[in-house]
């Protein structure tokens, strides 16, 4: 990260974070106004398939029947 912004990080300066397309930058103002820019960053893409599934199960494991209840 660039000097001037980490300095300006360390003594309390109001962080905002701007994105564009697939990156995104924080920005930092001072206490005298000025802002500061840090490096610009690439947003991480999901992995395809969602987390944990393979061959048709989830990562909770197989589903579950429902039970039927009995009326009183």
């Amino acid at each position: 990260m660039p000097k001037d912004f980490e300095r300006c990080e360390a003594q309390g300066g109001k962080m905002v974070t701007i994105s564009k397309g697939g990156t995104y930058r924080h920005l930092c103002k001072d206490k005298k106004g000025k802002w500061h820019a840090g490096e610009s960053h690439k947003k991480k893409t999901p992995k395809k398939g969602g987390a944990g599934k393979k061959n048709g199960t989830s990562a909770r494991g197989p589903k579950k029947t429902p039970m039927k209840r009995k009326r009183k």
